[in-house]
């Protein structure tokens, strides 16, 4: 009876000898997971975030840039041809001009930390979702593989839509009369949601 009591308490001790090394393993693998998960995530830091919403203004400024060029001869000529180039209604039109594109030159700032927030916080979710499914999986090899494709379909960039037509025509402007300098009508056409096309989507930048 001794025997088989003793026999008994030696396949206790042994199978909660086994259950405590599994659990000590399946620990070390969460550590690794965790390990893997936060290394694949490292380069993603402030300065990955600022080049994300660099990226959009490198986009969209030399468009901005380029309308405003324009937009500065077409005034030019039309003034010109009506002889009013040294006029207060020259200065006034430039300075219309100059505050359009203050304006635009913001909204693409401000577009760009868009662009990053979004990334940043699509991370932030993904990295979140690894470390919850690494306590119930354990498996080290799996969270990193994991981790790298979800990263990368995370920080894929969107096709870019180029910025609309900041500038009404000058010549246009001067032949009508449209008092571009009113404030009002500025802010309401040029508010950030309106100032990006929807439509297009055909230019796509890398950083």
């Amino acid at each position: 009876m001794c025997i088989n009591n003793n026999a008994a308490i030696a396949t206790a001790d042994s199978e909660a000898e086994r259950i405590r090394l599994e659990e000590e393993q399946r620990q070390a693998r969460i550590v690794g997971g965790r390990d893997a998960i936060n290394s694949a995530f490292a380069s993603y830091n402030d300065d990955f975030y600022a080049d994300r919403a660099q990226g959009y203004v490198d986009f969209a400024q030399p468009d901005l840039d380029k309308q405003f060029e324009n937009a500065g001869k077409q005034l030019a000529a039309s003034l010109a041809r009506r002889g009013v180039s040294n006029s207060s209604e020259a200065i006034s039109r430039k300075n219309d001009n100059l505050d359009l594109y203050n304006k635009a030159k913001t909204s693409i700032i401000d577009k760009g930390r868009e662009h990053s927030s979004a990334t940043r916080n699509a991370l932030e979710g993904v990295k979140g979702e690894l470390l919850t499914q690494n306590q119930a999986l354990a498996d080290p090899t799996l969270m990193a593989n994991t981790a790298a494709n979800r990263i990368l379909a995370a920080t894929t960039l969107p096709a870019y839509s180029p910025i609309g037509q900041i500038f009404a025509s000058a010549s246009d402007a001067v032949a009508t009369g449209v008092g571009l300098n009113n404030r009002g009508m500025l802010n309401e056409r040029y508010e950030l949601g309106n100032l990006f096309s929807p439509g297009r989507s055909d230019r796509i930048v890398r950083t």
